[in-house]
Parts: C-alpha cells; structure tokens; sequence
C-alpha cells in the first residue's frame, strides 16, 4: 500500500546553504545561524528533535526538486545515478541517459524561461525503491507575455538512495497504475 503525504510541508525544513549566504525555502535565519558551517555548499535538513535523521523517499523526492527549482544543479544531480535514465517520451521529449544529459536538458529547459516555478502537488511511496510526484510546472518564456502551465506525473524508481529511473507521464492515472506495477514487480 502506497504511503501517501499530503501537500503539507512535514515539521522540517530545507535550508540551502552556500558559503556566506541562505537560500531556498522556509529559511530560518535563526536556525540556520546556529548550525554553523564548514564553508561547503549543500542542503541541510533541519530536523524537529523526536524526529529520523534518514529521509524517507518522499523526503528525498521534495529535496531533489527543491535543489532543482533553485537552479543548483549540481545539488539535484548528486541523487542520480551516473547512468540514470530519464524517459520523457510519454509526453513528447524523447529519453535522456546519464546524469549529464539529464542536467543538460533541465539547464536548458530553465533557460528558456523568464520565470519557471514548479509546485509539487503529490509525492506517494509505493515502496521498494518506487516514488509518484505530481507536478505543476508554470512559466514565462523569454520574451513573451504569455504563462506556460503544464502538470505531469513522475514515477522514480530509487537504488541504493540514488535515482536510477524516471519516467514522465501526462495521464496521471497511467502514471499511479505504472508505479503500482513497479513496486509489486520490485517486492
């Protein structure tokens, strides 16, 4: 049975932290003043005390997107696999292999932007490595006056607390059912 976690933001929150500088979502300045640092760039979770220090997968999927929505590539790509596969051909944007050519494309694919901000509507566990995001995607084009909206379906399939797979669907319910079937055939 799939563990489902609602829209809601778990009592954690993602601090980015670069030398000299916070980032990212729901910075605490007083927080994140106390943890110190060692002058690396990275994302810290900022844990509530009863709580794990181990992400679970749903965890991990919102710190991926979270690296990738503030543009630090290098942050979001250190969770794939270096022979990771990304199958866009579902919704028309062919199959991306390596890690490289997956951050190539993304970097490209923000660049075409003005302004691109990508809301995460679902994270599901199916279990057994098996991950469902839902994603609305909103933009501007460079140049244009115009929005670009798009809502698609993710399913990830995690090894060894990296990103091996991902396939990309526009029919949400093909993309549940696929995760279903992924995690039963992993189980």
């Amino acid at each position: 049975m799939a563990k489902e976690r609602s829209r809601e933001r778990p009592a954690r929150r993602l601090l980015l932290v670069q030398p000299g500088r916070l980032l990212g979502r729901g910075v605490d300045a007083r927080s994140a003043s106390q943890r110190g640092g060692d002058g690396q760039a990275g994302y810290l979770p900022t844990l509530m005390p009863d709580e794990s220090t181990t992400p679970d997968l749903v965890e991990l999927t919102r710190l991926v997107q979270d690296a990738g929505e503030s543009g630090d590539w290098d942050a979001a790509m250190s969770f794939f696999a270096s022979d990771a596969v990304w199958d866009q051909s579902r919704i028309g944007l062919g199959t991306l292999d390596g890690r490289a050519a997956i951050r190539s494309f993304f970097e490209e694919w923000a660049g075409l932007y003005e302004r691109l901000a990508l809301e995460v509507d679902e994270v599901v566990d199916f279990g057994n490595g098996v991950g469902l995001q839902v994603v609305t995607q909103r933009g501007h084009p460079s140049g244009s006056t115009g929005e670009v909206r798009q809502r698609n379906a993710r399913v990830g399939l995690w090894v060894d607390g990296l990103i091996q797979r991902v396939t990309s669907y526009m029919d949400l319910d093909e993309a549940r059912a696929a995760a279903e079937r992924l995690a039963e055939g992993r189980g």
